[in-house]
């Protein structure tokens, strides 16, 4: 039995336009301001809608870490997942974070604080002083009004 070519043609393009349809209501389409990872460094706004996370020594810390859309700005969480105020210390202490642009920064001071942590999000707060050693004088960058409400 043949099928008329309109009704062929409806049969195959519905699919398609489901699939279009649903890849549009992805997470990459959330607005700036209700992105999951947000920061402001030096008085701009920056914010990633897909951050990532990685759990290390048996999923007691957490490593955040997301870049805007354009790639071009950077921000890294390392804290306990556990609900609680950190001071944040220079890399490769137990809570430090880094923020990237033109150059890598290091956590010299700060503070996460982790409102919520469960096993399916973790929510909080934070802002760092950072540095980078590049040529003879140190270059700071102050990152404030962090927000991250991550899901797992």
């Amino acid at each position: 039995m043949l099928f008329p070519a309109k009704t062929v043609l409806k049969a195959a393009l519905f699919p398609l336009l489901f699939a279009l349809l649903s890849s549009s209501c992805s997470k990459n389409n959330v607005p700036p301001d209700m992105a999951p990872l947000r920061w402001n460094v030096d008085g701009n706004d920056f914010s990633s809608r897909s951050p990532n996370y990685t759990l290390h020594t048996g999923g007691t810390i957490i490593e955040l870490s997301g870049s805007t859309r354009n790639g071009g700005e950077a921000v890294q969480l390392y804290m306990p997942k556990k609900v609680g105020s950190y001071t944040v210390g220079a890399f490769g202490s137990g809570v430090w974070a880094s923020y990237i642009s033109d150059n890598l920064y290091q956590s010299v001071s700060g503070t996460i604080t982790v409102t919520s942590a469960s096993a399916t999000a973790i929510t909080g707060t934070f802002s760092f002083t950072a540095e980078g050693n590049y040529g003879s004088t140190p270059i700071t960058r102050t990152i404030t009004g962090g927000i991250f409400n991550v899901p797992f």
